[in-house]
């Protein structure tokens, strides 16, 4: 793997698994997901999630890269360089080689794949759907029992892997102009052997917002009884 540069300019490459990232002189790397070419949605609330641990931060973007993306990403507030990559072996070498504090991610299928084998590799344990954190840079709250209680955690890593919860955080404002984007050259680095292969991936399309970014969540439990009854939950949400 070549160098990374760690200073001024931005780093944008193209490999076999299609991943891109962004950089801002960093103790704080944050992952960016992306699909068919487009940001996720919850993207510039992960970059205010990961600004408020009061470190500079490097945004790595995994995923089906697009030039376009890198330069939507180039334009968040708060990040001054960028650079790209592969998922797990690739998060892990970019948090051991960049000396990263904490390494983040929105909560999601994507995210929770790949950043907890990152801190595994590395010999670290991730801390899940954070909400918030408190002065320290190693203490977070975070909700259990499926919301009905909220526990505080410190964390005695040397380096932190959080995925945060989206919709906690407001989604970061885009800067006045993007930052720089250069290129640079980077063979795959896949590190571990490969236990699993890629058959397919069915997708749900949907027009109404994620979980995870909505603003409201409308829900129905067994009392409902009917597809009927549900049906009017649906249109209760498209009223909202």
């Amino acid at each position: 793997m070549n160098a990374l540069t760690r200073t001024l300019g931005a780093r944008l490459s193209t490999v076999p698994y299609h991943m891109r990232c962004i950089s801002r002189n960093a103790s704080t790397l944050a992952i960016l997901e992306v699909r068919n070419g487009q940001l996720s949605s919850d993207s510039a609330r992960t970059i205010t999630a990961a600004a408020r641990l009061e470190g500079p931060v490097t945004a790595l973007l995994l995923g089906d890269i697009s030039m376009g993306a890198a330069e939507e990403a180039a334009s968040i507030q708060g990040l001054t360089n960028r650079l790209s990559e592969d998922a797990a072996a690739i998060v892990a070498s970019h948090a051991k080689q960049g000396k990263y504090t904490h390494v983040v991610a929105a909560n999601s299928v994507f995210s929770r794949d790949a950043l907890i084998r990152a801190a595994a590799l590395n010999g670290h344990q991730p801390i899940s759907d954070v909400t918030s954190f408190e002065s320290e840079d190693a203490v977070f709250v975070r909700p259990i029992y499926a919301g009905n209680a909220v526990m505080t955690v410190k964390s005695s890593d040397d380096v932190k892997y959080l995925t945060v919860r989206a919709s906690a955080f407001p989604a970061a404002e885009l800067a006045d102009g993007p930052v720089p984007i250069d290129t640079y050259n980077e063979k795959e680095s896949s590190g571990t052997s490969r236990s699993a292969e890629w058959v397919q991936e069915d997708l749900v399309k949907s027009d109404r917002p994620e979980l995870g970014t909505a603003g409201r969540a409308v829900l129905g439990g067994r009392g409902l009884k009917s597809k009927e009854a549900f049906d009017q939950v649906l249109l209760l949400s498209q009223t909202l």
